[in-house]
């Protein structure tokens, strides 16, 4: 996976995760009902009302055709703003990426040797059954509150971060060079 950052010399990318899918696919079909149940009402009227012909038709036609383009611009808008709402930890930091558009972009990092605190909450039933949460991160850096929010797997990606903290620390052994870096969709 191509970053949209560069690394430091000698960093290394540990995990790449982002948002759970419970966030997008939702709200994806929520999208695509809100496209297509209003021109099926709207042509299952016109046809009840046998107005489903001529000038009629060609103007439905025409209502259904910007409709669906509009929906389908929202629709490559949530995909795209799921796909680059990423959180990356590497040797070095940790980073929050979101972008909401192709026009606005927002990156923030945290070095590990900073990170003080690691917690996590996985709330009520839904984040429990499919195991996604946040993570909580406090750090003795100019930004001293860091959070990934509906994360897959907190519990791990926890434990990696603390983990890597430490070597960053000097407290813990570095893993393996041969060790395959772990990565996270």
């Amino acid at each position: 996976m191509k970053l949209p950052f560069p690394l430091q010399p000698s960093e290394q990318v540990v995990l790449v995760t982002r948002r759970h899918w419970v966030f997008f696919v939702p709200r994806f079909i929520a999208y695509a009902l809100g496209a297509l149940v209003p021109i099926g009402v709207l042509l299952v009227v016109l046809r009840v009302t046998d107005n489903l012909h001529g000038k009629t038709a060609l103007v439905a036609g025409l209502i259904c055709l910007l409709w669906l383009l509009f929906w389908l611009a929202r629709l490559a808008l949530l995909k795209y703003r799921y796909d680059r709402d990423l959180w990356v930890i590497t040797n070095q930091r940790v980073v929050d990426l979101v972008a909401t558009s192709p026009f606005n972009f927002h990156m923030s990092t945290a070095a590990l040797v900073d990170l003080e605190d690691v917690s996590t909450s996985i709330d009520g039933v839904l984040q429990s059954t499919f195991n996604y949460g946040n993570l909580e991160c406090q750090t003795a850096g100019e930004m001293r509150h860091f959070s990934f929010r509906g994360v897959p797997d907190p519990r791990r990606i926890a434990a990696v971060l603390e983990h890597e903290s430490l070597v960053a620390k000097g407290r813990m052994p570095p893993a393996s060079q041969d060790a395959p870096t772990e990565r996270q969709r």
